[in-house]
């Protein structure tokens, strides 16, 4: 098992990221990221740390943790 990780964790980081990345490719101008958005890197979050997530998702960690 990869460290950080927990079981049952399903690639839930590699959905968010997919997620986000599709949303930014789609979006016309900078704007709030939707809360499902939001809701989806804290699962990610629970499973792989609040800083690994952030980083990968191109997120603010202080944003993320609340």
């Amino acid at each position: 098992m990869a460290k950080g990780s927990k079981p049952g964790s399903g690639g839930v980081l590699e959905e968010a990221e997919e997620a986000f990345d599709q949303w930014r490719a789609n979006r016309e101008k900078r704007g709030r990221i939707p809360e499902g958005l939001w809701s989806l890197a804290a699962e990610a979050a629970v499973h792989h740390g609040t800083h690994r997530v952030a980083r990968r998702l191109r997120l603010n960690p202080s944003r993320l943790k609340e």
